[in-house]
């Protein structure tokens, strides 16, 4: 990693959900590999509790919370939110199509949640099954990651962008 990469995520924070395994956890790896300060959020606390310590060990900085939609926290409110959103898909059982930043759920969420924490530089989520990349201001962005099912979306960060892309079999370098 050279110094370039280092000071593009200096100091940013980026809050994850899932955290715990899978791609919220490589996520967190790499992005406090790269200086961001990371903000983990999971049911399960021991791997979060594990994931933060070994980012500590490695230089990087994170904090965790238990994140459970069953318990009070702000993951509450989300939680019980999108489960009436999710109450919306179609009768072929498929998601709502993108219905715009004035009537996506989690854009207006996170909107809201980012005038109480303004320095939350990245909200990256998996939960809503759109590939979604949207400057929200001048410092703070929302990216809905898609999914594995529809779109073999993931997330990249080269160091200086964050992107969306797609697994392409045959094609992808992984």
């Amino acid at each position: 990693m050279n110094k370039k990469d280092m000071k593009t995520l200096a100091n940013k924070v980026i809050v994850i959900t899932g955290a715990s395994s899978g791609i919220g956890e490589a996520m967190a790896k790499v992005y406090a590999a790269q200086g961001a300060k990371v903000v983990l959020g999971a049911r399960n606390v021991q791997k979060l509790q594990f994931l933060a310590g070994d980012i500590r060990a490695r230089g990087g900085q994170a904090a965790y919370c238990g994140v459970d939609v069953t318990k009070p926290r702000w993951s509450m409110e989300l939680g019980l939110n999108w489960a009436k959103q999710s109450r919306l898909k179609r009768i072929d059982g498929k998601e709502p199509d993108y219905m715009g930043e004035d009537k996506e759920f989690l854009i207006l969420y996170t909107k809201e949640y980012l005038k109480s924490h303004p320095n939350i530089n990245y909200f990256i989520y998996g939960h809503r099954h759109i590939e979604l990349d949207l400057m929200l201001s001048a410092t703070a962005r929302i990216t809905i990651l898609g999914d594995w099912i529809n779109y073999f979306s993931y997330a990249v960060f080269d160091g200086e962008n964050l992107f969306l892309e797609n697994f392409i079999e045959g094609e992808t370098k992984l």
